[in-house]
């Protein structure tokens, strides 16, 4: 989506496009002023017809929005409201147009010179306090444009499976032995600020969702675009348990997590992924294991990969 400028800068625009002019061709100069004259307003109506056009086009079709994005722009704006503003662009279109008629009949039915640059100069007035009254919309259009330039590139119709679990706690690790995606990994949490996107082939879409997920109400932005990513797009999650409590996390916590998934989640498979098994005795593998009898239980990323392109 290209920038949404101020509305002054569509005017200007307009203005030098239309001072340009196009040569018309009469043997009666007088004539041909007057159809130069009457060529200016049409040229400065399709220039501002045609910027406001490629704002909105520069807006994706909402109705044919993956439900993912539409939620997501809900969670940041009105959808509706956004709808609204939008339509705003076609309703000035249309005044535009009909504004132009009026006045384009005007200088037609004149033969005066004077009258006519007094008409034209009344129709760029008339034009500009259309554009100028609007100016709340342009703004708002570029705070959205914004807001919807930082959400996530994913692909919303293959198979998709999101990494879950606390902040430091291996996600970003495991995403690259799964994907051999490029992750920057810093050895401190909250260093994930989006979601991080790897694929196997070209038919499974691994996310990394950031953040702690249990707190709807009080999710940040990135939180929230996980917990959709999760509802939304996720056919199975992978849950990362460090029970080397390295992470600063104790178990009791990262189980609480994983028992509000569960239950948040009851139509998805769950896996479990035990993170940094070699700083692990067996036994406790085995223990933590039996106590996740449910779920599979994986140690091994490379068996882990198997496992969920089967």
């Amino acid at each position: 989506m290209r920038v949404i400028e101020n509305p002054e800068v569509y005017i200007q625009k307009a203005l030098r496009e239309s001072r340009k002019g196009r040569k018309v061709k009469s043997q009666y100069a007088k004539k041909r002023l007057k159809l130069e004259e009457m060529q200016k307003i049409r040229i400065f109506k399709d220039v501002l017809y045609n910027e406001l056009q490629k704002i909105v086009k520069g807006f994706p079709s909402f109705d044919d929005l993956n439900i993912f994005y539409k939620e997501l722009i809900d969670s940041q704006m009105s959808i509706d409201y956004l709808k609204k503003e939008l339509s705003k662009f076609s309703w000035i279109r249309q005044k535009l147009i009909q504004l132009f008629k009026d006045y384009n009949n005007r200088m037609l039915n004149t033969e005066s010179l004077t009258e006519i640059k007094n008409i034209q100069r009344e129709f760029y007035g008339r034009t500009t306090s259309l554009l100028k009254n609007s100016k709340k919309t342009f703004e708002f259009l570029e705070k959205s444009r914004k807001v919807m330039k930082s959400f996530p590139s994913v692909k919303t119709s293959i198979k998709t499976i999101c990494i879950s679990g606390f902040p430091n706690v291996g996600k970003s690790t495991l995403l690259k032995k799964l994907t051999g995606s490029n992750v920057e990994i810093q050895p401190y949490a909250f260093t994930t600020k989006t979601l991080l996107l790897g694929y196997i082939g070209d038919k499974l879409q691994i996310i990394d969702t950031p953040g702690s997920l249990n707190r709807y109400n009080k999710m940040n932005n990135i939180e929230i675009q996980a917990y959709l990513a999760i509802k939304h797009l996720a056919e199975k999650i992978i849950y990362v348990f460090d029970i080397t409590e390295e992470c600063g996390y104790e178990i009791e916590k990262q189980v609480e997590l994983f028992k509000w998934l569960k239950e948040e989640f009851k139509d998805k498979e769950i896996i479990i992924y035990l993170s940094k098994a070699d700083l692990l005795k067996p036994e406790k593998i085995e223990v933590f294991s039996s106590f996740l009898k449910d779920n599979k239980v994986f140690c091994d990323a490379n068996l882990l990969k198997e496992y969920i392109t089967l």
